[in-house]
C-alpha cells in the first residue's frame, strides 16, 4: 500500500514537559501566597503609632510661709473699716461668696478696729487674731478669729472666717446716766436735809441752855 504523507501537527509534549510545566506553576502560586502571608504578618505586626502628650507647664502653689500669712492678715484688718473696697481685695473665693454688697454693709456700721491679739500662725494654712470694735451704736465687741489662707495666682489670700469667741458691751442708757444724775442730786439734797437738822438741834439746845442758865439767875436772886 502506498504511504501518504502526513501533515505534521505542532510536536506534542511529552509527560515530562507537563510536569515540569505543573512544577512552575506551582511554585509561582507558592511564590505568590507567600508574598501575600508574608504582607499580612507585616500589617498585624506593624506597630501603632505612638501618640505623646504635651507637658503642661504649670506646677503646684507653693507652701505658704508664716511671713507671708501673718503680714497679709495685718493687712487686710489695717485696711478696716474705712477701706473696705481695698480689703475686699485680699479675700478669698470662699469669703467672696458673700457678695461685695454684705461685705461693704458690714463694716459700714464699725467705727473702729484695734487689733488686740497679734496675727499667729497656727497651722500650716491658718491664722488666729484678736480684734475690738467699736460700733455705730457705741458698743465694744472684743472677737476672736481664724482664717484659713490660700494661695492663688501667687497671691496670698484669707479664704475663710471662723469666729472663735466674741463679748459685746453696750454703753449705758441715756435714760440711766440721766437717773444716775437724778439720783446724785437726790444725795445731795437728803445730805442737805440732814445738816439742816443738825443745825436746828443745836440751836435748840443752845436755847435750852440759855433759859436754863436765865432760870438760875433768877433763882439766885
Amino acid at each position: 500500500h502506498p504511504e501518504h504523507a502526513r501533515s505534521e501537527g505542532p510536536p506534542r509534549r511529552g509527560r515530562g514537559g507537563m510536569l515540569a510545566l505543573s512544577g512552575g506553576a506551582l511554585a509561582l502560586v507558592a511564590l505568590v501566597v507567600g508574598v501575600l502571608l508574608s504582607s499580612g504578618d507585616d500589617t498585624g505586626n506593624a506597630a501603632a503609632p505612638v501618640t505623646t502628650t504635651p507637658e503642661t507647664s504649670s506646677s503646684a502653689p507653693r507652701p505658704l510661709t508664716g511671713d507671708e500669712m501673718r503680714t497679709v492678715v495685718a493687712d487686710y484688718y489695717a485696711l478696716l473699716p474705712d477701706e473696705s473696697g481695698a480689703a475686699w481685695a485680699h479675700l478669698g473665693p470662699d469669703l467672696r461668696a458673700q457678695g461685695r454688697e454684705a461685705f461693704t454693709a458690714r463694716w459700714d456700721g464699725v467705727r473702729r478696729v484695734e487689733v488686740i491679739s497679734q496675727p499667729r500662725v497656727t497651722g500650716a494654712e491658718t491664722v488666729h487674731i484678736g480684734i475690738r470694735l467699736r460700733t455705730a451704736d457705741g458698743a465694744t465687741v472684743t472677737e476672736f478669729h481664724q482664717h484659713e489662707m490660700v494661695r492663688l495666682d501667687a497671691a496670698v489670700l484669707l479664704n475663710t472666717d471662723t469666729l472663735l469667741h466674741s463679748e459685746t458691751s453696750t454703753p449705758p442708757k441715756k435714760d440711766d446716766r440721766n437717773r444716775g444724775n437724778g439720783d446724785k442730786g437726790d444725795g445731795k439734797d437728803e445730805k442737805k436735809k440732814d445738816d439742816k437738822k443738825d443745825d436746828d438741834k443745836e440751836r435748840d439746845r443752845g436755847r435750852g441752855e440759855r433759859e436754863k442758865n436765865e432760870k438760875k439767875d433768877e433763882d439766885d436772886d
